[in-house]
C-alpha cells in the first residue's frame, strides 16, 4: 500500500511541477495563459473559491456569471447557443459541481447546490439542489 501511495504522490507532484513550469514559461514570454492550459476563459465573473479541477480545455463564454465555491472539471464548455450572442450568458449558482466534458449553453440559470454529471448537456434552467445527467432540455 505504501508503494502505491508513493507512486501516486510522485506522479501528482511531477505533473504539477510541469503545470507550474508551463504557466511560468507562458507568463515570462507574455503568452496568454490559455496557451499553457488550453483554456479560453473570457471576461466572466469568476469569484474567489472557484476550483478548476484538472484545468485543461475549459471554455467559459463572455458574460457568464459563476457563484461562489463552484467546482469545474476538465473539458467543460459554458457558452451560448448562437455564436457572438452576448445577451444570453449562463448564470450559475453557488456550490455547483460541473463534471468533466459537460456543456452548458445559455441562456440558462443553474440554481445553488446543483451537480452536473460528466458529459451532460444543459439547455434549460436547473432548479436548486438537482442532479443533472445526460441531456437536460
Amino acid at each position: 500500500m505504501g508503494i502505491i501511495r508513493k507512486y501516486d504522490f510522485g506522479t501528482f507532484f511531477v505533473k504539477r511541477l510541469k503545470d507550474v513550469s508551463n504557466i511560468y514559461y507562458c507568463l515570462s514570454k507574455q503568452f496568454p495563459l490559455k496557451t499553457a492550459l488550453l483554456c479560453d476563459i473570457d471576461l466572466s465573473q469568476i469569484p474567489a473559491g472557484t476550483i478548476f479541477s484538472h484545468p485543461y480545455g475549459i471554455c467559459i463564454n463572455t458574460g457568464t456569471v459563476l457563484g461562489k465555491n463552484c467546482d469545474i472539471r476538465q473539458g467543460v464548455t459554458i457558452g451560448t447557443r448562437r455564436r457572438f450572442d452576448l445577451e444570453a450568458p449562463a448564470q450559475i449558482g453557488d456550490d455547483v459541481k460541473i463534471g468533466a466534458n459537460s456543456t452548458i449553453l445559455g441562456p440558462v440559470k443553474i440554481g445553488d447546490n446543483v451537480i452536473i454529471g460528466a458529459h451532460a448537456l444543459v439547455l434549460k434552467d436547473v432548479p436548486a439542489g438537482k442532479t443533472v445527467v445526460g441531456i437536460w432540455k
